[in-house]
């Protein structure tokens, strides 16, 4: 069998595929280019065994929130763990943590003592806009 590209059998692959993995594939083979050919293969499997268990468990993550009536519902599932929690709106406080070194900022509600972060999976200037919008609909600052 001709050794072929990943990027090539995953596009002649049929069935059940993630429209992620064009993502990953591309980085993988920049990251590991310079070992392709050399007696690594056994190490190349396990990297690329690993990163697939780890994007296949997290390839149906989501997060939601909804503002309905005197509450804010949050939920999320990550890793096929599904958690929920309810805010009464008028004593949600919505803060934006200032990220650390390398880190982005973080959306947090608090509220009834429990404290949720919010949209893990959004990029930060997203994160920010939905704390815009998340205060506005709550009447907080």
């Amino acid at each position: 069998m001709p050794n072929k590209p990943l990027e090539t059998l995953y596009e002649e692959h049929t069935g059940k595929v993630s429209d992620r993995w064009s993502i990953y594939l591309s980085e993988y083979n920049r990251i590991l280019a310079g070992y392709r050919d050399k007696p690594v293969a056994l190490l190349e499997i396990g990297v690329l065994a690993c990163a697939f268990l780890w994007f296949e468990r997290h390839a149906g993550d989501w997060e939601r929130l909804v503002v309905a009536g005197d509450r804010v519902v949050v939920e999320q599932a990550t890793g096929g763990k599904q958690v929920r929690r309810e805010f009464n709106r008028y004593w949600l406080r919505v803060e934006v943590e200032a990220g650390g070194f390398g880190r982005s900022p973080q959306v947090v509600l608090r509220g009834g003592g429990a404290s949720w972060e919010f949209g893990h999976a959004l990029p930060a200037a997203e994160r920010l806009a939905v704390a815009r919008e998340l205060r506005r609909l709550t009447g907080t600052r």
